[in-house]
């Protein structure tokens, strides 16, 4: 099995969030256009904007499950709010 190098595990996770770059721009810290360089693999970006925008993608899949908690709570709140309305 092969293991992506860090520079196409980011490549293929901007290209997926596209129109998320702003947000993934403030959140990393690395500038709007140098993530646009990278994604369209413009320029070969060095290793320090690779590793912050890795740590991002980490730390968001990181949140995710929290996230799907959160909304399955709102799903069931909301069912549930519904049903109240019907009786």
């Amino acid at each position: 099995m092969e293991i992506p190098s860090i520079h196409d595990f980011v490549v293929k996770r901007l290209q997926a969030q596209k129109g998320a770059w702003p947000a993934v721009s403030v959140g990393s810290g690395v500038p709007y256009g140098t993530l646009k360089k990278v994604a369209t693999r413009e320029s070969r970006p060095r290793i320090d904007t690779l590793e912050k925008l890795a740590a991002y993608f980490h730390a968001l899949d990181a949140l995710q499950p929290q996230r799907r908690r959160r909304s399955r709570k709102l799903e069931v709140m909301l069912d549930v709010g519904s049903l109240a309305e019907k009786a």
